[in-house]
C-alpha cells in the first residue's frame, strides 16, 4: 500500500509539480495555476521545481520497483 502511495505521489510531484513548472518558466508563461514552484519567491522558482523533479522521480522509481517486486 505504501509503495502505491509513493508511486502516485512521485508521479504527481514529477510531472505536474516539477516538469511543467520548468516548462512554464522556460517559456515565460505567467499563469501560476496550481504549480507550487511558481508561488515561491522569484529566485527560488527553478530550484524548487528541480527539487520536485528529483524527489518525485525517486518516489516514483522506488514505488514502481517495489510494486514490480510484489508481482
Amino acid at each position: 500500500m505504501i509503495a502505491i502511495i509513493a508511486q502516485v505521489l512521485g508521479f504527481v510531484m514529477l510531472i505536474p509539480q516539477g516538469i511543467l513548472p520548468i516548462i512554464f518558466l522556460a517559456a515565460g508563461i505567467q499563469s501560476k495555476s496550481w504549480f507550487l514552484a511558481l508561488y515561491v519567491p522569484e529566485p527560488m522558482n527553478l530550484p524548487v521545481a528541480i527539487a520536485f523533479v528529483l524527489v518525485g522521480g525517486l518516489l516514483a522509481f522506488f514505488g514502481t520497483r517495489t510494486v514490480i517486486r510484489w508481482t
